[in-house]
């Protein structure tokens, strides 16, 4: 990806000699402050150093699309100065989840570090400069088990460079032909705002969750914004679903799978991606007290179609649970057994106490069978 301000774009013959080299390193162009010896991991920095990036605010100025696109470019060239090459035991973690493309590392990099400094949209500074700092240990540790946020990250990561793209390929050369095209330069500016936000949301992700509920502002706005993403769609399901609005969750989880479908969500990301739509959309047919709709969308939640899209075993454990809980509510005690015996297998066997605390599953077997009749 080549990003740069209509005022520096390089010559002719110097962009293509640029274009060229690149594709054979990266299979991408060359985004604005990064250097092909970076890229190829030539004097690349050490895994634990910060990265700092600059991008120019493209003239004539927009407010505020100037500014939000300046600061994409800045973020994802400080991403892949950050990772210009990833271990080969990383790469082969993406291969096994379906996520060993450019995006899909890139998301990884971008779970493996937290931004450290943004030049604010008010600063009188032409420049936007993005300084990206190495996250703790632990959270680069378990980066690649968090599969379906870096299948969220992924989509969003591919909306804003091709929305940085296509922004860069259309800029006006003057303020008044900004103004005949006001209506989709404003559109640009609020897509970019929305993949922004979307991805902050993502990055103060609690526990399970792919989002917090203090961004269910950000995503109404955001998919208002970018409103054919179907990740952001997922992660307002789930942040209506943790402030207790399990209808608008059912409704913002069959956008994202409408949407999936009707890309065909080939690629094992996309299926993941629906995969999670159905199982939040399941908590909130549970939560709606709507049992057997739920129980359908958790089955296909633990059954992708896409064989690398399987969730990975603390997300299969937490489906299982789930879906115990819906059959218990269905009268269904030797599914429910059936399911906490699964996910005790897993290292989850919480709800199996529970359950022979009760006086029920008493003669489960931890890694019983999952599959029980409804």
């Amino acid at each position: 990806m080549r990003l740069l301000p209509a005022c520096a774009r390089p010559a002719p013959r110097r962009l293509l000699a640029l274009g060229a080299a690149l594709i054979c390193l990266l299979g991408a162009v060359l985004p604005a402050g990064v250097s092909a010896a970076a890229l190829s991991g030539q004097g690349s920095p050490p895994a634990d150093a910060a990265v700092t990036e600059v991008a120019p605010r493209p003239f004539p100025l927009l407010v505020p699309l100037s500014y939000r696109w300046a600061r994409g470019v800045a973020w994802m060239s400080a991403l892949m100065a950050a990772c210009p090459e990833l271990p080969a035991a990383a790469r082969r973690g993406l291969a096994a989840s379906g996520l060993d493309d450019r995006a899909g590392r890139l998301a990884l990099c971008a779970r493996q570090h937290r931004l450290d400094h943004l030049t604010p949209d008010d600063s009188p500074d032409i420049a936007v400069a993005v300084r990206l700092v190495p996250a703790p240990p632990e959270a680069r540790a378990s980066a690649l088990r968090e599969e379906d946020l870096l299948a969220v990250e992924r989509a969003l990561l591919l909306d804003m460079e091709a929305t940085l793209l296509a922004v860069q390929r259309e800029w006006p050369g003057t303020l008044a032909e900004a103004r005949t095209r006001a209506v989709a330069l404003d559109a640009a500016a609020q897509r970019l705002e929305a993949l922004w936000r979307a991805l902050a949301a993502t990055q103060a992700a609690p526990g399970p969750w792919a989002c917090g509920p203090e961004a269910l502002g950000a995503l109404e706005r955001g998919v208002r914004g970018a409103p054919d993403n179907a990740a952001l769609w997922v992660l307002l399901a789930e942040a209506r679903l943790q402030r207790d609005l399990p209808q608008g969750a059912v409704s913002a989880a069959a956008e994202a799978l409408d949407l999936l479908g009707r890309n065909g969500a080939k690629h094992p990301a996309d299926a993941r991606l629906a995969a999670r739509a159905r199982y939040v959309r399941g908590l909130a047919h549970w939560r709606l007290g709507q049992p057997a709709l739920a129980e359908a969308d958790l089955d296909a939640a633990l059954h992708p179609p896409v064989a690398e899209s399987a969730p990975d075993e603390v997300e299969r454990a937490r489906r299982l649970r789930a879906r115990a809980a819906v059959r218990l509510a269905r009268h269904n005690v030797a599914g429910m057994c059936a399911d906490f015996a699964a996910a005790c297998a897993l290292g989850d066997c919480e709800g199996l106490a529970l359950a022979r605390s009760r006086g029920q599953c008493r003669g489960a077997a931890a890694g019983g069978g999952e599959e029980a009749t409804p």
